[in-house]
């Protein structure tokens, strides 16, 4: 999945290509994904859900296969920080609880092209990358963005949410409550769902990643490892 904000039509679908008319950057990933999942459904006849995986994955087939053909899988499913699945988001989760986080911010510094293109895109806001430092407090209990499965059900409510959210239908929300809930896509899924009441099944075999000490054992028994490559 791509974006391209020049494309001069909603998107293009070859060759297992997705080509979406929208930013392509780190701080539009939310934007992106939103809008693939509403395209899938329009390509698509999609009978059970989503399996959302990065482009930093090295895959156990067998194990993938086991996950593929779980009857019945619940609506949202991934593996979080917490190690726990969690019941009735709506009254355990305080989302209203923020944190400072200077990771984008820092991503940016990395990377001062794109630095200088992000600033841009945001000055139609009156806002600079240095702003967006506020963020849900939900990380730990958010699936990871690695892999991730969303039913039907749960797609359904993420489109629905950013359509009802954005008025000029542009997909641009990034701010809300005095925080930036859309800033990173995997607390924006998590953000969107708990705040809908959508359980998170810790699946925790889901992925593997070596660079999380003490928090993984065998690798043998997950669908996936993360290489982290995507981060670098």
């Amino acid at each position: 999945m791509y974006g391209d904000i020049n494309l001069n039509k909603e998107y293009i679908f070859e060759n297992n290509d997705l080509i979406i008319k929208c930013e392509d950057t780190y701080l539009h990933l939310t934007i992106k994904l939103i809008l693939s999942f509403k395209i899938l459904n329009e390509i698509f006849n999609i009978k059970e859900g989503i399996l959302r995986c990065g482009d930093d994955l090295v895959f156990n087939m067998d194990n993938l296969n086991i996950f593929l053909n779980i009857k019945n899988k619940n609506d949202y499913m991934g593996k979080n920080f917490d190690k726990r699945d969690i019941i009735n988001p709506i009254e355990t989760i305080n989302l209203d609880l923020i944190k400072n986080d200077l990771f984008m911010i820092n991503y940016y510094k990395k990377n001062i092209d794109e630095q200088i293109y992000i600033n841009k895109n945001l000055s139609k806001y009156g806002l600079k990358i240095e702003d967006i430092n506020v963020i849900p407090n939900i990380f730990n209990y958010i699936a990871l963005g690695h892999i991730y499965y969303l039913s039907n059900k749960s797609i359904k409510i993420i489109i629905n949410h950013f359509i009802e959210k954005d008025n000029n239908n542009n997909f641009t929300i990034i701010y809300e409550n005095n925080y930036y809930p859309y800033a990173y896509e995997d607390i924006a899924i998590g953000y969107i769902l708990f705040k809908n009441n959508i359980n998170l099944t810790n699946y925790s075999e889901m992925w593997f990643n070596p660079h999380y000490q003490n928090f993984d054992t065998e690798p043998r028994k997950y669908i996936c490892t993360h290489t982290n490559e995507g981060n670098k």
